[in-house]
């Protein structure tokens, strides 16, 4: 078996994702990301990439970093990490303490939320953010003090909507009408997200401390305030997407009073003519999709010939939910095939397309899937891009290894490259506990 093109998350250099074969810098994936973004280290913290540097995300067991590529979105929360700015945040029945703990960026940055010793509500919300009426996700990283229950409110939601979370136990308590998530950001600290589908107005959230004896129901019944209770809060973000890219996605900062834009992430590698065959080959990728029920965007990687005329095709139907592949040659719509597997989640995959005359099958995680025997093959291929073969419909989610065969493989090559290889490393990959 020879891998004509590999790629596994190493080193990038500006404007390149470089690829371990071929090993020229004519075929290294160009790259493009205007503006700043964060991803997780080796240390298990976050750290901030200048534009246009590919990040790659290592996971909470710092092994195994994934190439991060995300859609165009922006934070509108000013002072993100500051909560002690009164202008824009404002604190009602409660006070912060400033940089009193280490936060998930590994620096004495996070700030305490502590209830004040009156009868109420105990929530900080922020000022009036631009009026521009679009779907959102609101997140924050949120840390158990003495206090470890928390919601989210938007206040100007007449439907009473609310999240409640747990940040002792790392669940979710309770959500009427909005959606939430936790998500485990290590040492102690969790992500916690506000989503409310189908809401298209203008919000202002309300982080609220909870009393540690509630359980779900209402987020707005007062009670008396100790003085001394509280928990910790960094990096607040309310995400607003573009042209139907609405997603959760990772944190942007916003250190003063301006919004920060990130573009979307772009990258394709030409000049490969010589080593992808029109005849036959596999296309392989160890990867999962973002947030795969957001919206009907599909999420792909392709080899083209910088058209949807010619090119072999792994993607995320996210109308579907499924992984799918396809082969196209020409723009007759009976040369178009596609396969497909089954409900997408939040785990990766390790995928396989296998493609030559009469002859398609798709391999996922140790199994053959599906498989056609009606086919042509493309013309002309030459680029490996991640988007659909023309530049839209970008892939979007992380990528742990990634390569192209330029021979057929046999059905026990695919099974083997396909399969994981131990208990433990299954385990790992879909977040299991081995008890």
């Amino acid at each position: 078996m020879a891998k004509t093109i590999k790629f596994k998350p190493q080193v990038g250099a500006l404007n390149r994702i470089l690829l371990q074969e071929p090993n020229t810098n004519e075929t290294d994936f160009v790259f493009d990301r205007n503006g700043k973004s964060t991803v997780r280290d080796e240390s298990g913290f976050l750290k901030n990439v200048d534009a246009n540097l590919p990040r790659f995300n290592f996971r909470l067991d710092k092994k195994c970093p994934s190439l991060l590529i995300e859609p165009l979105t922006k934070n509108e929360m000013r002072y993100s990490e500051d909560f002690s700015v009164d202008t824009f945040w404002t604190k009602t029945n409660g006070f912060i303490l400033s940089d009193v703990a280490i936060s998930p960026r590994g620096t004495l940055n996070a700030d305490k939320f502590v209830q004040n010793k009156l009868i109420g509500l105990h929530f900080i919300t922020h000022a009036n953010i631009p009026s521009v009426i679009g779907s959102r996700y609101f997140s924050i990283y949120a840390k158990k003090g003495e206090s470890y229950k928390i919601a989210i409110k938007d206040s100007l939601d007449v439907s009473g909507a609310y999240v409640s979370f747990d940040l002792k136990q790392g669940v979710v308590l309770d959500e009427y009408i909005a959606k939430g998530y936790i998500l485990d950001e290590g040492n102690d600290w969790y992500r916690i997200v506000y989503k409310r589908f189908g809401y298209n107005q203008v919000p202002k959230y309300e982080i609220i401390i909870l009393e540690n004896n509630y359980e779900k129901g209402s987020v707005t019944n007062a009670y008396l305030g100790d003085g001394k209770s509280g928990l910790y809060l960094w990096g607040a973000q309310s995400e607003l997407g573009y042209n139907d890219s609405e997603s959760l996605t990772s944190y942007i900062p916003t250190l003063t009073n301006e919004e920060v834009i990130r573009s979307k992430e772009e990258a394709v590698a030409f000049g490969m003519e010589n080593y992808i065959n029109d005849n036959e080959g596999v296309l392989f990728m160890n990867s999962k999709s973002l947030d795969v029920s957001r919206n009907s965007t599909d999420r792909y990687i392709s080899l083209s010939d910088g058209t949807i005329n010619n090119r072999v095709c792994i993607y995320y139907d996210n109308y579907l939910n499924t992984i799918k592949a396809r082969v196209q040659k020409g723009i007759i719509p009976f040369n178009l095939s596609d396969i497909f597997f089954r409900k997408v989640d939040a785990s990766f995959s390790k995928i396989a397309f296998r493609y030559k005359e009469n002859n398609i099958s798709l391999w996922v995680d140790g199994f053959k899937v599906d498989e056609k025997f009606i086919i042509e093959t493309p013309i002309g291929l030459n680029q490996l891009r991640l988007d659909q073969g023309n530049g839209r419909q970008n892939f979007e989610g992380e990528i742990a290894e990634l390569w192209y065969d330029d021979k057929f493989l046999t059905d026990v090559e695919l099974e083997e490259n396909t399969s994981y290889s131990s208990f433990k490393e299954l385990a790992d990959n879909f977040n299991y506990t081995i008890l």
